[in-house]
């Protein structure tokens, strides 16, 4: 096993004594990409994109009344947080499609709008890749409610358990209780297999 760090991201390569040139070249590639890879610091857009927002975005988007609740001149690129990630990604969604800037603004060039959507992908890319090295891919969750009990029944062999009803409400997340992020752990949900 080697640990490593890079660029503040630490990550372990499980190394086999017959691995091939081929595995060998994937992780020189992947540190290269991780190394060499970001153009800008972590906390500035690249150049390419500051200019199309001065150019295209910020008349609307600035601090006075922000269009669709999108303030560019004050918004920072955080990454790590989930909703400034999120925002980003609407922000690469509606330019690459089209949506923004709206048909009643000036057009920008197709060559802008390339630029613009590559180096913005480019770095939603990289800042997805750091997020996935530092903290997995999957979130943390627990049970919800249904799953708890099934999983009770199953475990103590005893299909005629009925304890959802003793479990606090589940959380909701975009709309659903099986997302880890509206899935808290309360006391009761300790206490259930003493009852």
């Amino acid at each position: 096993m080697i640990k490593r760090e890079v660029s503040g991201v630490s990550f372990q390569l499980a190394m086999k004594k017959n691995a091939g040139w081929k595995h060998t070249l994937q992780i020189v590639v992947f540190l290269t990409v991780v190394v060499c890879g970001g153009t800008s610091r972590a906390d500035e857009l690249p150049k390419i994109c500051n200019a199309f927002i001065k150019t295209h975005c910020i008349r609307c988007h600035s601090q006075v009344d922000p269009v669709g609740e999108i303030n560019l001149s004050s918004m920072s690129l955080a990454l790590e947080n989930t909703t400034q990630f999120a925002k980003y990604v609407k922000i690469f969604d509606r330019v690459s499609t089209g949506e923004m800037p709206p048909p009643d603004e000036p057009c920008p060039e197709a060559d802008a709008v390339t630029e613009f959507t590559s180096s913005l992908r480019s770095t939603l890319l990289q800042a997805e890749q750091t997020f996935v090295l530092r903290q997995g891919r999957a979130t943390r969750r627990r049970l919800n409610r249904h799953e708890y009990e099934n999983a009770v029944r199953d475990l103590r062999d005893a299909p005629w358990l009925q304890i959802k009803d003793l479990l606090p409400e589940d959380g909701l997340a975009f709309g659903f209780n099986k997302v880890g992020e509206g899935l808290e752990m309360s006391y009761d949900h300790g206490q259930v297999d003493e009852r």
